[in-house]
């Protein structure tokens, strides 16, 4: 998730085709096939001459047995092949590992865009629903583990999540005249890049 953030999004790639590899098909031979049918693994010199010349840059990645191609503004076959499934950041975002990822304006500056990486709607709901549910049935060390142990990074929009969600358990257990937990039982880590651009192991 790092490295489709940090090296693809915001590098301008902001469109993308999602699709699934079909069972029984070998993952490597169908991620060969797609670099090679649309060039996805050329070099950043490459990439750069492309752009000048207004062409589109393809990247490729797969995700468990899910596959995507994203794609730069400019002239480029993947806009013709893949014509009906070519979404845009900016208007559709991508759900993918329990992540929403989109590419919207700035709160603070309507004039610039920004990634934007947050707990996807229908997990975030059952989150919160368990959490509630549990809010004044858990000890608030029990509370506190399962707050802690919450898998998402802590991209600045997660990070709002995670506090909505520690504010909804303590509206809950502050009625039942329980003690409220604090703000250090939740999980803000974001695994940064490794010299070569990559994620780390356990990125997305």
């Amino acid at each position: 998730m790092q490295y489709l953030a940090a090296s693809v999004v915001c590098r301008g790639y902001w469109f993308y085709v999602a699709g699934l590899v079909p069972a029984g098909k070998d993952p490597a031979a169908v991620d060969a096939k797609l670099i090679a049918k649309y060039a996805a693994n050329l070099p950043n010199s490459t990439r750069w001459r492309r752009k000048k010349a207004g062409r589109a840059n393809v990247r490729y990645l797969r995700h468990g047995r899910r596959f995507f191609l994203f794609a730069t503004k400019g002239d480029h076959p993947l806009f013709a092949e893949e014509a009906g499934g070519v979404r845009d950041f900016r208007q559709h975002p991508l759900r993918v590992g329990g992540y929403s990822v989109s590419f919207r304006r700035d709160g603070r500056d309507q004039s610039r865009r920004r990634v934007h990486v947050r707990i996807d709607e229908t997990p975030y709901r059952e989150l919160l629903a368990s959490l509630e549910h549990h809010a004044t049935r858990l000890s608030a060390d029990a509370l506190a583990a399962r707050l802690y142990a919450i898998p998402y990074r802590g991209y600045a929009p997660v990070r709002g999540q995670l506090c909505r969600l520690l504010r909804a358990v303590n509206a809950r257990r502050k009625r039942a005249g329980l003690s409220q937990l604090p703000k250090d039982c939740l999980f803000f880590h974001r695994p940064p890049l490794s010299a070569g651009g990559t994620p780390g192991p356990k990125s997305a």
